[in-house]
């Protein structure tokens, strides 16, 4: 005569000491102080999902000083760092684990505010090879960003500045830009001015055949160009 529930159990692993590994860093000014003080800053991606701040001091010494740590819970798969059409300080484009893009904007307080701009959905939540977010590139011009997977399948979102609502920045819906049997090494945003944005991958693309795959030569290396039509 007992009812039992169904109880979901949540566990949460804190360290009390940081990791030191650093997965990937980029460069850029993401705070009015940055830009008023004419110094450019780091942030850090850390192994356990931990995004640091670093602004880089070159007086009295050349040093690295700490200006804000966020715990994110989560895998870090890749980040760029983003500049809008008429902005002069950039924010950070992030994917992870999560399944989601986040813009990451390092102005915001860090204690009372949420500091992501923007959270848009494109996939499961886990580091899968058909999931885009491994590699993330971005417009010089900041009018788009690309989104690649490890196999197969790319989605580029347009930036669209939001003067309705207090969010700075709007994602329009994601265009498709998919390859099949593609693996993807790498993406670049191409500086071609104000034409069309341009991102070139670098990729292999694999046969459909068991017999070509069993051959001893390798597939070879292709560089790919995709253009977003903004008109």
């Amino acid at each position: 005569g007992i009812p039992v529930s169904a109880i979901a159990m949540k566990l949460l692993d804190v360290r009390l000491k940081p990791s030191s590994a650093i997965s990937k860093s980029v460069i850029g000014e993401f705070t009015k102080s940055a830009i008023a003080s004419k110094t450019q800053q780091i942030v850090v991606a850390r192994n356990g999902g931990v995004l640091e701040l670093y602004v880089i001091k070159t007086q009295p010494t050349p040093s690295l000083k700490l200006e804000h740590r966020l715990e994110t819970r989560s895998i870090l798969r890749d980040m760029v760092p983003v500049r809008l059409v008429g902005e002069k300080r950039d924010v950070l484009a992030v994917t992870s684990d999560s399944g989601c893009l986040s813009i990451v904007d390092f102005e915001s307080d860090f204690i009372s505010e949420n500091p992501t701009l923007v959270t848009s959905p494109y996939g499961k939540s886990g580091c899968r090879r058909s999931t885009p977010g491994q590699h993330l590139a971005s417009d010089p011009k900041g009018r788009a960003i690309c989104v690649s997977a490890t196999e197969k399948r790319k989605l580029v979102y347009v930036l669209n500045q939001n003067t309705t609502e207090q969010q700075s920045m709007a994602l329009a819906t994601p265009r498709e830009a998919h390859r099949t049997r593609t693996l993807c090494l790498a993406t670049v945003g191409v500086d071609n001015g104000y034409d069309n944005p341009i991102f070139a991958c670098l990729e292999v693309q694999y046969p459909d055949s068991e017999d070509s795959i069993s051959s001893n030569k390798p597939p070879s290396k292709q560089l790919a160009y995709y253009e977003l039509d903004l008109g």
